[in-house]
């Protein structure tokens, strides 16, 4: 009985033993576990603070080169800045980025659009496209170039109707020569000697008619060659 009562005595001891070392090793774990995990989050962390600070290098690239270019465009450093400003506030009210709405703009002042009308055309391209950024784009190249067609138009109508201007007056001028040339003729053919009353007022009513007639050349030559 009493060496049944010491072989009891050491295992209960042996076993205590084991669960205390099992203790510390599952604390250790944990502890360790603990450790990786913040490791872990302080990478993450790190990684997020990286990839923050290389969006913010990218953009700060992006808003360099879209001042130079924009600048090459309008010839001058504020104008260039004061069409970016304008962009980075539209940009949070619309679904496009500033990028997306840099892109639009340049393609419309390619065709000669101003920077007065730019933001309020843009902002009407963009509704219109609906947050589709190709739609955008394809509709800024269409209103540039429907834009550039109807200034050229423009340009050719002013053209051509200040040359037919130039004709509608040389025009004029033979016009007055004709009615100069008719004048003296009845004037000449008048017979003064007879009736001297009646030669006045015969002189008088033709110059009356040359006045209208020399009134009437500028109208008719404009007429003739249909300017304004």
């Amino acid at each position: 009985m009493a060496s049944d009562g010491s072989i009891r005595i050491s295992t209960e001891l042996d076993t205590a033993g084991l669960q205390s070392s099992l203790d510390k090793m599952n604390s250790m774990v944990e502890k360790g576990m603990k450790i990786a995990e913040m490791s872990i989050m302080g990478l993450a962390v790190g990684e997020g603070f990286k990839k923050l600070a290389e969006a913010g290098i990218e953009f700060d690239m992006q808003m360099q080169t879209l001042q130079a270019s924009f600048e090459t465009m309008t010839g001058s450093a504020e104008q260039a800045a004061n069409v970016i400003a304008g962009l980075k506030k539209m940009a949070p009210v619309t679904p496009f980025e500033v990028t997306n709405l840099a892109e639009a703009s340049k393609l419309m002042m390619t065709f000669g659009e101003s920077t007065s009308n730019l933001m309020p055309d843009l902002k009407m391209l963009g509704d219109i496209s609906q947050g589709n950024n190709e739609k955008l784009q394809s509709l800024a190249r269409i209103f540039g170039e429907v834009q550039s067609k109807g200034s050229m138009l423009e340009k050719d109508v002013l053209g051509n109707n200040y040359l037919r201007g130039l004709l509608a007056l040389g025009f004029q001028g033979f016009f007055l020569m004709v009615c100069v040339g008719i004048y003296a003729v009845l004037v000449n053919d008048m017979i003064i000697a007879t009736n001297v009353h009646s030669a006045i007022f015969s002189v008088a009513a033709y110059t009356v008619l040359l006045c209208f007639a020399m009134m009437k050349t500028g109208s008719l030559s404009r007429t003739i060659f249909n300017t304004h």
